[in-house]
């Protein structure tokens, strides 16, 4: 098999519904482009069966790997898997609802083309989109996002605007696994940090990020949010990056 150029790794725990159309979907993208390219699922053992969905479709397609965790430790946890097991120059993450289209993958390596070597899908820049039908995330969720966001580049000078979603791509060469330590979703903030601090060029592109399909969120967003910011703090004031 010929080696990947692209690895595109998706954390999933219960996602059964999602992730055969969103494997499907990226994978018409990718051979679309002629890209060689890997597709490696971190599943944390769903009891919804979501690895044998994966199990199946790598029997079909040799591209498609799946890794299994006996144990939920998070999305952070699942992702540093990935990332380490990826084979590929350029390592794509996102996740397992599809909620951000397949074709911005092609947008990103056109940046990485370029010659940036970190490249962020942005929720909260313009042409970006944040999708929410429940009217509580136009008044609660969206807002704190925004608002996150903008403290986390104005403390790091890092010049993007969203450091919390996982649609990101970047040179394997900035994966930091020794550095990056985070089980959860300020694992997201660690990675692009610690490229930067180690001279990456990073960039972003705007992205329309879609309320998933099917299934539900596991993102707590008061437990998640003080740990983001916590270590925020802790990269910037002690630790002295980027």
């Amino acid at each position: 098999m010929k080696e990947p150029y692209v690895s595109i790794v998706i954390p999933s725990y219960n996602e059964h519904d999602n992730i055969e159309p969103s494997i499907t979907a990226i994978r018409e993208e990718m051979m679309r482009e002629k890209q060689a390219f890997e597709i490696i699922v971190v599943d944390d053992n769903s009891p919804d069966k979501t690895g044998d969905v994966v199990r199946k479709l790598s029997a079909k397609w040799p591209e498609v790997h799946l890794i299994n965790n006996l144990k939920r430790n998070g999305i952070g946890y699942a992702l540093s898997l990935g990332y380490t097991a990826a084979r590929g120059e350029v390592i794509v993450s996102t996740d397992a609802d599809n909620s951000v289209a397949p074709a911005y993958i092609t947008n990103g390596l056109e940046k990485i083309a370029e010659g940036f070597d970190f490249v962020v899908g942005c929720r909260h820049c313009k042409e970006g989109y944040y999708e929410a039908k429940e009217e509580w995330y136009n008044f609660v969720r969206i807002p704190v996002s925004k608002a996150g966001n903008a403290f986390t580049r104005a403390i790091t000078g890092i010049p993007v605007n969203d450091f919390s979603l996982n649609f990101r791509l970047f040179k394997k060469k900035f994966w930091a696994p020794e550095q990056c330590k985070s089980t959860g979703n300020a694992f997201m903030l660690e990675v692009v940090v610690e490229a930067a601090a180690r001279g990456a060029r990073v960039a972003q592109i705007p992205v329309k990020f879609l309320e998933r399909k099917s299934g539900a969120t596991k993102t707590r967003l008061g437990k998640e949010a003080l740990k983001f910011f916590k270590r925020l703090l802790q990269l910037k004031f002690v630790e002295k990056k980027p």
